[in-house]
């Protein structure tokens, strides 16, 4: 999970624990960093999700892994993804599915028919990573990150969210 402020202080006890069980946290958040530091934990530095995915996604594209991505508004994980393929040659796209379904079902046969290494969840927090820790066993993939609205962002349908440092990094 890519962790930024807002999550830490929401008060649902399923997303926390699901928050507490992930195998990897990393901090999307400026917020965090600096927490971090304050608390002495020592973060060096921020890792923004839509970095970390693009990391996977370059290396992952080298081994011929297989992405899904899930999550948007119809069309737009297609979009994202074909905006990938562009910048990431090679990148083998295994499946879309948008994310306002009503049956979890068919979604999870789709991927499980697809078998995807790599699935990314753009349902904003906390549905995506509820979502993710529902369906994680029955699905044969290897890594599952949730992305919020990135897709969005990459498909161009929002606007790119700028990084700004007002203050020095730590």
């Amino acid at each position: 999970m890519t962790v930024n402020p807002e999550m830490l202080v929401l008060c649902d006890p399923r997303f926390l624990e699901v928050l507490a069980s992930a195998e990897l946290r990393l901090p999307d958040g400026m917020g965090v960093v600096w927490a971090s530091h304050f608390l002495r934990r020592g973060v060096l530095r921020r890792l923004p999700g839509i970095e970390v995915a693009e990391a996977i996604m370059a290396w992952g594209s080298e081994r011929g892994w297989g992405f899904y991505f899930l999550g948007a508004r119809e069309g737009v994980a297609q979009q994202a993804a074909r905006v990938m393929q562009r910048r990431y040659p090679g990148l083998k796209i295994c499946g879309c599915h948008h994310g306002y379904f009503a049956d979890d079902a068919e979604v999870v046969e789709d991927i499980k028919r697809t078998a995807p290494e790599v699935l990314f969840v753009g349902m904003g927090v906390p549905k995506q990573e509820l979502w993710i820790a529902r369906h994680r066993e029955a699905l044969p993939v290897r890594v599952f990150m949730g992305v919020g609205g990135e897709f969005r962002c990459v498909g161009g349908e929002a606007p790119p969210r700028a990084t700004v440092f007002p203050f020095p990094r730590p």
